[in-house]
């Protein structure tokens, strides 16, 4: 069915008006459809970009294992933070779940590539309400990414010990230790967390003993 607008202007054409100008016309016909297809394509293309947006935020707020966790402190928290690369998002956090995933990891025990994979998920957790809310958004803060390492690693003994850390095989306890670089002993946060850890271990080992 021929629109009334070029039905009309065809109308007015003169009779012996060639087909060059006819051709000129239906050109004229298609660029203006595909003119009225833009805002379609665009509107489809936000519509895409916002369910992807959604589902990251999703991610970022509950990240839940491995690898998610590993994708967290990649792709949510240092992508947001930008902190440098041997600092903690990337240089300990991201490193080590990243090795839980490797050879080393894979050596664990069951049990032990288990506890790996909650221990890792409840430090992305103890740090996600914090991304999502903004809280280190302020990239004038020169020691946003110091802050974030020592939350987290306040929560190590915590994350370590609630997904029993204590009761795996001696030989994992020694693997994992393997797996972390010596020169972080030296900093008072990571030695004050190892610290706590084997502290409340204590009990837990003596009452796994007693009670073998």
């Amino acid at each position: 069915m021929v629109l009334p607008w070029v039905q009309n202007h065809i109308n007015r054409l003169p009779k012996d008006a060639d087909y060059h100008h006819l051709q000129t016309l239906s050109r004229k016909m298609k660029f203006q459809t595909m003119l009225s297809l833009v805002p379609l394509f665009a509107l489809a293309t936000f519509a895409n970009a916002s369910t992807l947006l959604r589902q990251r935020a999703v991610n970022c707020a509950n990240p839940v294992g491995i690898p998610d966790s590993c994708d967290f402190f990649r792709d949510c928290l240092q992508a947001r933070v930008a902190c440098e690369p041997e600092d903690y998002p990337m240089g300990v956090a991201f490193q080590t779940c990243t090795a839980f995933q490797g050879p080393q990891g894979q050596a664990l025990s069951q049990a032990g590539q288990l506890w790996a994979g909650k221990m890792m998920e409840c430090l992305a957790q103890d740090l996600a309400p914090d991304l999502v809310a903004g809280t280190w958004d302020d990239h004038n803060d020169g020691q946003r990414c110091q802050k974030i390492a020592t939350k987290n690693y306040k929560a190590h003994p915590r994350c370590f010990v609630s997904t029993h850390f204590c009761t795996l095989p001696p030989s994992d306890w020694a693997k994992v230790v393997a797996m972390m670089d010596p020169k972080a002993f030296t900093e008072i946060d990571v030695f004050h967390a190892g610290l706590l850890t084997g502290l409340w271990c204590i009990p837990i080992i003596v009452a796994s003993l007693l009670g073998a």
